[in-house]
């Protein structure tokens, strides 16, 4: 074969070319420790590593959010580790309060400290991370997640939302716990229940009024009252309020009697008030309040069972709620018997339209229609219950705590007894609500593991694609580099040759 000697160096300077693009190949991966100077040089390779960086960079993501849901949760355990331990000193509390060897002074100094941890327990649910976030509030966590009304009720202010971030790229985790769950309601029995100490009729066998107050006698309008006598219950002396005043002539005159001391399941309660009037007018007599209140829920109702004769004349019934707190009148009944009622018994429902503390008020009046200048009313009242729906009523957490409190201040033992059951489920609520906090801070310790054995294995595959393997290719820079300095060596060595060295 013929070979000419253009052919010859155009071979020659191809073959160096090609040796020095390997040598600056293999320079430049030993300067940027790189198997890939450009994307170009592999774009399979390059694909694979642009993979691997993505998913090396979502692990990032991942960890640092589990680092922020770890430092969450971890003030989240501390705040409710705190009120599991305050719930468990008032459910102490509460136990010895139920005893009734207890005086009221004990049940008040009981109280104080109640107050003080019910203070405290306020003070946990408005607890701040690092940032400043209302942990308990949902995802309204710009605002606290309980706030006081005007008479210093407590009240959620958050929202419901649960706030979940990704953790991995198919698993999402929650990482607050809702205010109502932390501070959760508890349940309260529905059916029938009397209503604190009541009036009763023979047959119930319920307990007999105790505390209850009487006010005998009120003109309403019109009158000036010449006399009147009223009689509470001519079966019990002691009860007994006897009373002549022909004299009265203010707008509005009333007097008072407790009934106290009644034994139980003897029998009801009967009023009798008389009075005589000058000229044409209204009384209202007696008006009975009951002594001790009780926390009621909406939809609860509460039934008043009576007899009421007005001798002759129309008689008018009213009931409503008193709140013992603020000393408003909520859910205003009236009712009115004609004139030939026989006093036969009659009933009165009155439905609760907001939660509060309330007592049972109840007045029995006459209208002197007739205009014969008198009116005798008699009143007798028999059971008062409350009827709560067939499933269980709510009772907000702070709503049990002020209810537990006006119960020990009032010396109320048979409500704080009744208080001591809905305390022990905001024990357990408490604990669950932490053991829920601790779980979930135990299974971001666990993903950070498994994160941490992904990203070390992710980084070694990267490596594999990316990383230069400096030995190797040192090794093979020197084989190139002495293949090209031959190639050059052999080149300058043949090209000098020319056919004028062979003739002489």
């Amino acid at each position: 074969m013929k070979i000419s000697t253009g052919q010859f160096f155009r071979n020659s300077i191809n073959q160096m070319q090609q040796q020095q693009a390997k040598v600056a190949q293999l320079q430049a991966q030993l300067g940027s420790g790189s198997q890939l100077v450009n994307p170009s040089d592999n774009p399979s390779k390059s694909a694979s590593i642009n993979r691997l960086t993505s998913a090396i960079e979502r692990q990032d993501v991942f960890a640092r959010n589990l680092n922020a849901v770890e430092t969450r949760l971890s003030t989240e355990e501390v705040a409710l580790r705190s009120v599991s331990d305050i719930m468990r000193r008032v459910n102490q509390l509460t136990i010895s309060a139920a005893s009734d060897t207890l005086t009221a002074v004990d049940r008040r100094i009981v109280a104080a400290e109640i107050t003080g941890l019910r203070d405290e327990l306020f003070n946990l649910s408005n607890t701040q991370d690092s940032f400043g976030n209302y942990i308990f509030a949902g995802s309204q966590s710009s605002e606290p997640a309980f706030v006081k009304d005007a008479y210093d009720r407590v009240q959620y202010n958050g929202d419901y939302s649960e706030v979940e971030v990704n953790v991995t790229d198919n698993r999402k985790m929650v990482i607050n716990t809702i205010g109502t769950r932390a501070f959760s309601q508890v349940d309260r029995d529905g059916g029938s229940a009397i209503f604190g100490s009541s009036f009763t009729s023979a047959d119930t066998g319920s307990q007999q009024p105790s505390g209850w107050v009487v006010n005998n006698v009120q003109l309403v309008s019109g009158a000036a009252v010449a006399g009147f006598t009223s009689l509470v219950d001519d079966d019990y002396p002691t009860l007994n309020t006897v009373s002549d005043n022909p004299a009265v002539t203010s707008s509005s005159f009333s007097s008072q009697v407790v009934a106290d001391g009644v034994e139980a399941g003897e029998k009801s309660l009967e009023m009798t008030t008389t009075a005589s009037l000058d000229n044409y007018g209204v009384i209202r007599g007696p008006v009975v309040t009951a002594g001790e209140a009780r926390s009621l829920s909406v939809g609860d109702k509460v039934t008043l069972n009576f007899k009421a004769n007005g001798g002759g004349d129309q008689v008018d019934v009213m009931a409503y709620l008193l709140n013992a707190r603020t000393g408003e009148m909520q859910a205003v009944v009236n009712q009115t018997l004609s004139a030939d009622d026989d006093g036969d018994w009659q009933s009165v429902e009155i439905s609760v339209e907001k939660y509060g503390d309330y007592k049972v008020v109840f007045v029995g009046g006459a209208y002197d229609a007739d205009g014969d200048g008198s009116v005798n009313t008699s009143v007798q009242l028999g059971d008062v219950s409350i009827t709560r729906p067939g499933e269980a009523q709510k009772a907000d957490y702070f709503q049990v705590l002020d209810d537990l409190l006006y119960d020990l201040n009032t010396n109320n033992g048979s409500g704080i007894r009744e208080r001591l059951g809905e305390v022990s489920q905001l024990v357990d609520a408490s604990t669950v609500a932490l053991s829920m906090t601790a779980g979930r801070a135990s299974t971001i310790v666990s993903q950070k593991l498994i994160l941490e054995d992904a990203q070390v294995r992710l980084s070694v595959l990267l490596s594999g694609e990316k990383d230069l393997d400096y030995a190797s290719a040192v090794t093979e820079l020197s084989k190139e580099a002495m293949a090209l300095e031959a190639l050059q060596s052999s080149f300058a060595k043949i090209s000098q040759l020319t056919l004028f060295d062979y003739i002489r």
